[in-house]
């Protein structure tokens, strides 16, 4: 038997938890009882990720089993064939996401609690067929669907379904990355449709909002590349799509919540809400009304095909990460009217080379020509791309200023900054170089984190604290110098760095977690001091060499 067991929660069943020494691969027989420590048991339930990522192509479970786990047989990409017995109960979330071979499911009549996320991902699933025993859920009409049955909850669809008139409400995330719908149905009785519900549904062309719905969640088209096609019924209350523009918009408010590559932002729209583009990768271009008076959060996020954005002089309030994504975007500027920038608004532009604020915005500002957006009140630099030039009167960098700017190559850091902010260069996957003067004397967490091409930086030695995850991930970073300064390194500090040696100063007298954790080239740990606290648990006059990767937990 390849199978390894332990004992459930009551002592009266066994628990497969994983295969042993080798993965399994074909057909998957589970038994309905094993000999475990000199008696036998039934074998009740399915640990969590269990067989993930198996090369399965069929399972048999026993009908002992009254559990299956989260994740159990998630990413079991060849697994065409599962039947699920009529002794289990509880099926955990995400239990077979990601089976994309898998085309059919019966849930049997025994099964009272489903988790979410169950059939993410199960690209070539078709039908989906409940037992008509059971008393939680049902598939109504052949909907191939699984309905929660009291409160006429659509829980789960698939490619094939076809939502039947009794049900009230979409749930959130229940059409997933169905990347094989091409189109849905949405009938009249439906009053909600949860967040994300249809996200990643990357077919779908064509969407008509009947008249009863009157709630639309977070993101529940975002990722819908090939939309093209937005209808809202006339009799709708909560609800339009005036001028035939291709969105769905909130009436009371006037706030565009859904748009796509087709839509014509509609002239008495006044705020375009959070997501509403996202995943619009076939959006090109844009205009934005002179109505308009907000951004919302990840407006435009992900829109890589969108080249050209004109911000109107009417936009007071731009939302975090609006134009994050946006790979086709190389200039934009900010109008005098904008009295609030969240962050991240650029996070992975890769192309943006130009950055200006108007002159007459009081607020912010892009002074000496940097191509970056500063608050002027603070002198903190909010957002910067590859070609900016940090001027010396910058104080700060900001939070996520540069973050996932993976065009970004080197950087100089002027002697007028005194502290870098959290997550500030994260993700800068190009960045080889920067200079950090002896100003600064705080560098925040994850500042440099997933800078994976940076091999060497010197830590001014104005600075005291290495904060948590600072330069986690790292991996090129194969050399750095503490300086006597610094009396604490963080939790993560240098996990996952490419590190070959580090001296760690007599000042330091504080390591957390995981500092080091899976520096697999770290050598050499020189460490000189008697009162240090943290990993390891020692550290007087010690040299460690060859540490294990996992050596320097509390």
């Amino acid at each position: 038997m390849d199978l390894d067991f332990k004992l459930n929660d009551t002592k009266d069943g066994l628990v497969v938890t994983r295969c042993r020494g080798k993965e399994l691969a074909g057909e998957l027989i589970i038994p309905s009882e094993y000999l475990f420590e000199g008696k036998n048991y039934p074998v009740t339930e399915i640990k969590m990720a269990a067989f993930h990522g198996f090369n399965l192509t069929s399972v048999v479970i026993p009908n002992s089993v009254v559990k299956i786990g989260h994740s159990a047989f998630s990413s079991c990409r060849y697994l065409s064939t599962v039947v699920i017995p009529n002794s289990v109960k509880e099926i955990d979330g995400f239990a077979f996401s990601g089976c994309c071979s898998l085309h059919s499911i019966i849930i049997p009549k025994s099964v009272e609690k489903l988790g979410e996320g169950l059939f993410w991902g199960c690209l070539n699933l078709s039908s989906i067929i409940v037992d008509e025993g059971n008393r939680c859920f049902d598939s109504r009409d052949n909907c191939d669907a699984i309905i929660e049955t009291t409160s006429n909850s659509l829980l789960m669809g698939c490619v094939s379904t076809l939502i039947p008139n009794s049900v009230t409400k979409i749930k959130k995330e229940a059409f997933y990355k169905c990347q094989k719908l091409n189109s849905i149905v949405i009938p009249n009785s439906v009053l909600a449709i949860e967040d994300g519900a249809f996200s990643g549904c990357s077919r779908l062309a064509s969407l008509y909002i009947p008249e009863s719905l009157n709630e639309i969640g977070n993101g529940a088209f975002d990722d819908c590349p090939n939309l093209t096609s937005i209808i809202v019924d006339k009799s709708n209350t909560h609800y339009d799509s005036r001028n035939d523009c291709n969105a769905i918009i909130e009436t009371d408010t006037n706030t565009l919540i859904v748009g796509c590559s087709a839509t014509v932002i509609p002239d008495s729209v006044v705020v375009i809400g959070s997501g509403a583009f996202c995943g619009c990768s076939k959006l090109s271009s844009v205009i934005i009304p002179n109505s308009m008076r907000e951004i919302r959060r990840r407006a435009f996020a992900d829109c890589s095909s969108l080249s050209n954005i004109v911000i109107p002089d009417s936009v007071v309030v731009i939302g975090e990460a609006a134009f994050s994504g946006c790979l086709g975007l190389n200039s934009v500027v900010i109008p005098n009217s904008v009295d609030m920038i969240e962050g991240r608004i650029f996070a992975n532009c890769m192309n943006l080379t130009s950055i200006i604020v108007d002159e007459g915005n009081v607020f912010y500002d892009s002074r000496d020509n940097c191509n970056a957006i500063i608050e002027t009140e603070s002198n903190t630099l909010i957002g910067g791309c590859s070609k900016t030039v940090i001027p010396n009167s910058v104080v700060k960098i900001g939070q996520f200023a540069f973050a996932e700017s993976s065009s970004l190559i080197s950087i100089v850091i002027p002697d007028s900054v005194i502290e870098i902010g959290d997550y500030a260069f994260q993700n800068c996957s190009n960045l080889t170089s920067v200079i950090i003067p002896n100003s600064v004397v705080k560098i925040c967490r994850s500042a440099f984190c997933g800078c994976t091409k940076l091999e060497s930086l010197v830590i001014p030695d104005t600075v005291t604290v290495i904060a948590d995850y600072t330069f986690f991930n790292c991996s090129s970073l194969t050399s750095v110098i503490i300086p006597n300064s610094v009396t604490e390194i963080g939790v993560g500090a240098f996990k996952g760095c490419g590190l070959t040696s580090i001296v760690i100063p007599d000042s330091v007298k504080k390591i957390g977690e995981g500092a080091f954790d899976y520096c697999y080239a770290l050598e050499k740990i020189v460490i000189n001091d008697e009162t240090l606290i943290g990993c390891p648990k020692t550290f007087k006059n010690i040299v460690i060499t060859k540490p294990s990767p996992n050596c320097y937990d509390t």
